[in-house]
């Protein structure tokens, strides 16, 4: 069995070692791998999980509960400031002193909103 040419260290994290690695790599012609998008799943959770920390900051810093309408405000932003980089499906939905609320959002563009929606069972 052939010992490999690069050292790699046991354990992870940032190492400087590996940009001298990479230097060293790259001089040799060995070309860096392309970083690819980690998908709608992904990028759902990231924004759910950023748009729940903000929200419960804002409950902190006010002490009342945050609406729907803020809540909505706040994926909308998101999303829109990443101009469809972000490829993220959201269903928001709440009750609150307005009644009851759902919305559906899809990357930058597409906004649902539907207001005082019911289901009812035949």
């Amino acid at each position: 069995m052939s010992r490999a040419a690069i050292d790699v260290p046991l354990k992870g994290g940032f190492s400087f070692s590996l940009c001298r690695r990479n230097e060293m790599l790259s001089k040799k012609g060995v070309q860096a791998p392309k970083f690819l998008k980690t998908g709608t799943a992904a990028n759902t959770e990231a924004v759910t999980d950023m748009a729940s920390s903000q929200l419960q900051l804002h409950r902190y810093h006010t002490g009342q509960e945050s609406r729907v309408v803020m809540a909505l405000t706040l994926l909308k932003s998101h999303l829109f400031s990443h101009q469809g980089y972000v490829q993220a499906t959201l269903v928001l939905g709440g009750v609150e002193v307005t009644g009851p609320h759902l919305h559906t959002a899809y990357d930058a563009h597409y906004i649902w909103h539907l207001n005082g929606t019911t289901r009812h069972n035949a």
